[in-house]
């Protein structure tokens, strides 16, 4: 799905090479596809190898240490606010 977005985007800017506000929209579009194919893999490996003992060690191993805890917490809570943070494009101005 990567592949499929930078082509996406390359054509894109060969076709519009101003800024156009439906070329910002189909890039956009093509990033939510691939974000959706992640979580749609996610998914289905999590139904595949789903098992429950895993996911209860897993827990057990985080939560028995205030230090593991707190560092998943944080890197979780550091996620977030970078993806929540991030600014919106200007009109104008164009990734490359």
């Amino acid at each position: 799905m990567e592949t499929i977005n930078t082509a996406v985007e390359v054509v894109i800017d060969k076709v519009s090479p101003k800024y156009n506000v439906f070329a910002m929209i189909g890039k956009d579009l093509a990033s939510g596809a691939v974000l959706l194919s992640a979580l749609g893999a996610a998914a289905v490996g999590i139904v595949l190898f789903w098992d429950t003992e895993v996911f209860g060690k897993i827990f057990v191993y985080f939560s028995s240490s205030f230090l593991r805890c707190a560092f998943f917490i944080l890197s979780v809570t550091a996620s977030v606010i970078f993806v929540l943070a991030a600014k919106p494009r200007r009109k104008g101005r164009r990734r490359n």
